[in-house]
């Protein structure tokens, strides 16, 4: 049931910070969820999420490819490192790592998952929370 929740949360928000996380978990329907401690939860969720930052993501997207998921990887692996990312780093990793070009608008969408624009950065979601 926590694993659940997280994904709803997660697939709303993109990031969500570990404060926010247990806070809608104590909302939760099922008694075993809403009074669990949070080292249980977040073990609960762990085979789900991954931690970047001290915030979590969803280790995978429901019906994303192979592609999809080596270029959001490749992307998540480089805000564990920085909270900032300047888009020509990131696009540059990404052909290296993944073998591919990326751009356009499925690119800037995976960026919006977890990040959000300023200017030519990219700036993790989960860096204040």
């Amino acid at each position: 049931a926590a694993i659940g929740v997280a994904s709803v949360l997660l697939k709303r928000d993109g990031v969500v910070g570990r404060a926010m996380l247990l806070e809608e978990m104590k909302k939760c329907p099922n008694p075993k969820v809403a009074e669990a401690s949070p080292e249980v939860i977040i073990s609960s969720i762990q085979g789900a999420v991954v931690q970047v930052q001290g915030a979590f993501v969803l280790r995978r997207l429901q019906g994303a490819t192979q592609l999809q998921e080596a270029t959001r990887n490749c992307i998540m692996d480089m805000f564990k490192q920085k909270s900032v990312l300047k888009r020509a780093d990131i696009v540059a990793a990404v052909k290296e790592k993944v073998g591919e070009d990326v751009g356009g608008t499925a690119f800037v969408k995976m960026l919006k998952e977890f990040s959000v624009a300023k200017g030519n950065q990219w700036a993790f979601k989960g860096a204040a929370t």
